[in-house]
């Protein structure tokens, strides 16, 4: 039931972008998700093997996990000579036929871990209808701000979460670590994964949460700490020039 869903889903956002938009605002330019625009950038470091370097190409503060799954988009762009929406404005901007329908294929993930939670919390019926109502309240918003590695980071937390109730402790904290390479905010969950481990696996929960986005940010900081640490520590983001929309320790 996921695969329909999802599908119904993407071609009414993709019909927004493409047509709907511009019938409402009376416009003939296509609706495009400007921070979307990020990732693909970084990654195009990535795809050229510099991934220490990802943050001199993105003003997002994320960890890198997105910008490493957006580098064959990166890389498909280049090799067909694309034209991006950003940093200027392009009214129909052709690389943005392949980046909206990339960005959505992370709603069918989240979509697939909903209905798996909750099956596990004893939902027998009406699975599809949770989905449903995940569109609207996950979904359409990321991909209307063009934050889809928020929708990643949500997968793994559901995913984590499914471990939890299994008390699959370290594994749980492994998919939290995912969750955080992500997006950061997923930090804020690992006092809560290690505190309902079991005594003598919360220090295992714990390295097992932080080891790889510990390493990942040593890592980036180390390559280009100029870009880095102004990324991570600093971000546009945090609201002196782009009033809210802050990240979230702002």
């Amino acid at each position: 039931m996921t695969s329909p869903i999802w599908a119904a889903c993407a071609t009414l956002i993709l019909f927004y972008s493409f047509y709907l938009n511009g019938q409402i605002h009376h416009t003939t330019v296509w609706f495009q998700a400007n921070d979307a625009w990020g990732p693909v950038d970084a990654g195009r470091y990535v795809w050229n093997g510099a991934l220490g370097f990802v943050y001199q190409g993105t003003i997002s503060y994320a960890l890198p996990l997105t910008f490493i799954l957006s580098a064959p988009v990166s890389g498909f762009i280049d090799a067909h000579g694309l034209i991006e929406g950003a940093p200027y404005p392009v009214a129909h901007p052709s690389a943005w036929l392949v980046v909206a329908p990339y960005t959505l294929l992370y709603g069918l993930p989240l979509l697939v871990a909903v209905r798996r939670l909750a099956h596990d919390l004893g939902l027998r019926s009406r699975l599809w209808a949770v989905q449903v109502v995940c569109i609207p309240l996950i979904v359409i918003p990321c991909f209307y701000w063009g934050h889809f590695e928020d929708t990643l980071a949500l997968t793994f937390v559901l995913a984590s979460l499914r471990r939890l109730l299994r008390a699959d402790w370290v594994v749980a904290g492994i998919l939290l670590s995912l969750a955080v390479d992500s997006k950061q905010w997923a930090l804020m969950l690992v006092p809560l994964v290690v505190a309902l481990a079991p005594p003598g696996s919360r220090l295992r929960c714990a390295v097992a949460a932080t080891a790889l986005p510990a390493a990942v940010t040593l890592f980036v900081l180390g390559a280009d700490w100029a870009d880095a640490s102004r990324s991570l520590f600093s971000p546009v983001n945090l609201g002196a020039d782009a009033p809210g929309h802050l990240s979230f320790y702002s």
